[in-house]
């Protein structure tokens, strides 16, 4: 592989890898929160999140010389594999009660 495939396949992985890491730090500030908290942090959460992405993903095309292919798929991977991750976090979360904190342990984590 030459150097701008691997900067590209590094730089993609950890802009996403970034972006899970973030989901998750949200995940656990507001799990034992009530539900509109919750609710509110996770979607703004995605939105700021990509939005910081999106910022770091302009910054490395313009800057840094990297295979694009590499570079997107790699930033694709990443950013699928942490939702998905994320979908399966909060899919798995114990009943709470209506309008509540959780009452049960935290939450369970993959």
């Amino acid at each position: 592989m030459t150097p701008d495939v691997l900067l590209g396949l590094t730089l993609g992985g950890a802009i996403g890898g970034l972006n899970a890491a973030a989901s998750y730090g949200f995940y656990r500030l507001v799990r034992d929160r009530s539900d509109q908290a919750f609710y509110a942090v996770t979607l703004l959460g995605l939105v700021g999140r990509m939005g910081v992405a999106l910022v770091f993903v302009a910054l490395v095309l313009v800057l840094a010389p990297v295979h694009f292919p590499a570079f997107i798929g790699a930033l694709l991977v990443s950013v699928v594999g942490g939702l998905a991750a994320e979908s399966l976090l909060i899919y798995r979360e114990p009943a709470r009660p209506p309008g509540g904190a959780a009452t049960s342990s935290p939450r369970t984590t993959l």
